[in-house]
């Protein structure tokens, strides 16, 4: 086996790229009002875009310009039910920098 391209970060020393606070909406349960399974994947993807946004690199420019950001995997724990009104903190942070890719993390909290 070769080397890895890549330089994996530990979780703790890890800088945070963006964090966000937002309620758990209606529209991300279910009709028991706990987390719909796959809402955290646009949370991600919320956070993702945002933290291109703040860089001056909107994933719209880098459309344009040719460039892409491709998902090729993708993960999701649930370590407790989340419910409908719950105040989550939403955090993004490097776990692996390459030379021709990168891997994000993203956690979401409850808050209260």
């Amino acid at each position: 086996m070769g080397e890895r391209d890549d330089t994996s970060l530990e979780a703790g020393l890890a800088p945070t790229l963006l964090t966000t606070r937002r309620l758990v909406p209606m529209a991300d349960v279910d009709a028991a009002g706990i987390l719909y399974f796959g809402a955290p994947y646009r949370w991600l993807e919320e956070a993702f875009t945002a933290w291109l946004n703040v860089l001056g690199h909107p994933l719209s420019g880098l459309s344009r310009s040719g460039s892409s950001c491709p998902c090729v995997t993708s993960a999701t724990s649930y370590g407790v039910p989340l419910v409908l009104d719950d105040e989550i903190s939403v955090t993004l942070r490097p776990s692996s920098l390459g030379r021709t890719s990168f891997s994000l993390t993203t956690e979401a909290t409850r808050v209260r």
